[in-house]
């Protein structure tokens, strides 16, 4: 649980050795700082210029780049969008100047170019905006993007584009949209086979993010991608594509078919030596994850099998108390399950029992 820091001090120095939210009780009272808010901090001073000077300096370049994309040589247009991916790289009051320039368009227009490193500096820092989504989506940039994706003429192109549908995908009506072109998921399922790390990584986060979207599971279970993805599971050294592809798979189960096809390909027990022997947090709460959907979908076929696995329960205890709070909860969701399992089995071998000593006692 998060809390502010002089509020849950206070909080303790009252003798209060609870949870405030949970009312559980706290096996240590010491605190520890969030490094992550930290650092949401330091991004949002990059929401607004440094000063009004700033702010006209950034409002001039973004518009004098722009119109080198839209008049300049080819020369001219290439070396524009590399000062804008430069500008947009880390700062997103730029990126919001860029594009209310107009930036995007003639961005577009280059995803066709002849010339690889010009289509390469097209692609990706706008679509960090919201605003930048919304343009790309109405100058009908997803379509662009998705052929860089399947015949990029760098590699990195594509990765940049796979990383480009992800952050697409971040909003939910784009899902759809992403699904609706039928090249989009066996293009990612290329990059995911034959693609560096880094367009593996790009391609799976975009495949998750289309998956969010529940309609998008046939397509892609029909290609194939239960096996490519416990393949990658199994295989990888790289924990990041590990845990990329266990969030996809945990996506998947969600959906009925997703389960059945899960199961049925035999991926049960690595999705429980997962859980067992992963390192990354985050990749023990999407096995969890995956688990819990199988019991929800599938019932008492999938919940015979992890009730009679005597060393889980120990591991979702453990998630139970140290693991995030969804994850945390899921695990003890779980627990509940497995308990209820073995209580409704004991109970029908104590009624069998006792109906073949009532059987006996009659034949003597």
């Amino acid at each position: 649980m998060t809390y502010n820091w002089v509020s849950i001090q206070k909080w303790l120095k009252s003798g209060n050795l609870i949870c405030p939210k949970t009312g559980e009780k706290l096996a240590t009272t010491e605190l520890v700082p969030i490094l992550n808010l930290r650092k949401s901090r330091d991004i949002s001073s990059t929401i607004l210029p440094g000063s009004p000077a700033c702010a006209e300096a950034i409002k001039f370049l973004s518009e004098y780049l722009v119109r080198r994309l839209r008049n300049g040589t080819e020369k001219q247009k290439s070396k524009a969008a590399f000062e804008i991916r430069l500008l947009a790289k880390s700062n997103i009051y730029h990126r919001f100047c860029l594009i209310k320039a107009r930036a995007i368009p003639p961005l577009l227009a280059l995803l066709s170019s002849s010339d690889p490193i010009a289509q390469e500096n097209a692609l990706l820092k706008l679509s960090k905006h919201s605003n930048g989504k919304r343009v790309i989506i109405n100058h009908g940039g997803l379509n662009l993007i998705v052929n860089v994706l399947k015949t990029g003429l760098k590699q990195e192109s594509k990765q940049i584009a796979a990383a480009t549908i992800f952050y697409l995908s971040s909003i939910q009506t784009n899902q759809k949209l992403v699904g609706e072109i039928p090249e989009v998921i066996p293009a990612l399922i290329e990059q995911i086979k034959t693609g560096t790390s880094c367009g593996k990584k790009n391609s799976l986060a975009a495949l998750f993010g289309i998956l969010l979207y529940l309609r998008n599971h046939q397509p892609a279970l029909s290609s194939g991608i239960i096996p490519l993805l416990t393949n990658l599971i199994s295989t990888s050294e790289k924990p990041e594509i590990v845990t990329n592809s266990l969030a996809a798979v945990a996506t998947l189960s969600e959906s009925f078919d997703g389960s059945d096809t899960i199961l049925k390909s035999s991926s049960l027990p690595l999705i429980i030596k997962t859980l067992q022997t992963s390192s990354p947090c985050a990749a023990k709460e999407y096995c969890v994850s995956i688990l819990l959907a199988l019991c929800n979908n599938l019932g008492n076929e999938v919940i015979a099998i992890l009730a009679n696995n005597t060393n889980l329960i120990g591991f979702l205890y453990t998630l139970s108390t140290n693991g995030g709070s969804q994850g945390a909860k899921k695990a003890r969701t779980l627990i509940r399950i497995m308990h209820r399992f073995h209580e409704t089995n004991n109970l029908d071998l104590m009624a069998n029992w006792d109906s073949s000593r009532t059987v006996a006692g009659h034949s003597c």
